[in-house]
């Protein structure tokens, strides 16, 4: 194997000149193993995985989080066109149970139609909402908006936090 230690080429192209030039049929992995095994490279080390950090709220409504999110165009049987629709997504913290609704817009009406609807949905009472901060649910990045939101006033008239 002077074929590594002359040339510095890794196991890769090794195999890619083994399978040209000599014949032999060898995997990638295969001549990696043998360039460890006869101490030419040295073998890799692996970083552990990090653990993924799960949460849950203590007892339900504590925090339900509330998303928008657009869903692809799909031609559907006898619509001549695909159409736009938008998915709004609600996730209780404690329990995971979702709440899903389809609208054809993404506005702060149809926000505050899917939050009387959640509300109406989940029968524990709710806590506090989070959102993503999009301008379908605040106008807290547009500051030149001096109006209040309807989905903010909505969730704060029924007796919630924003």
């Amino acid at each position: 194997m002077k074929l590594c230690h002359q040339s510095h080429y890794g196991p890769r192209r090794l195999a890619f000149y083994l399978e040209r030039d000599y014949g032999i049929n060898l995997s990638v992995h295969g001549v990696y193993r043998v360039l460890v095994r006869a101490g030419l490279i040295k073998p890799r080390k692996h970083r552990p995985r990090k653990k993924p950090v799960y949460y849950q709220m203590l007892y339900p409504g504590q925090r339900v989080q509330v998303d928008a999110k657009y869903m692809p165009k799909i031609g559907l049987g006898d619509r001549s066109e695909p159409c736009k629709e938008y998915q709004y997504t609600a996730i209780d913290d404690c329990t995971r149970l979702r709440f899903v609704w389809v609208y054809l817009e993404l506005c702060p009406a149809n926000s505050v139609d899917f939050a009387s609807k959640m509300l109406e949905f989940l029968l524990f009472p709710i806590e506090e909402v989070q959102t993503d901060h999009g301008t379908e649910f605040t106008y807290i990045f547009m500051p030149w908006v001096k109006k209040p939101h309807p989905f903010e006033e909505f969730v704060k008239e029924s007796g919630h936090k924003a």
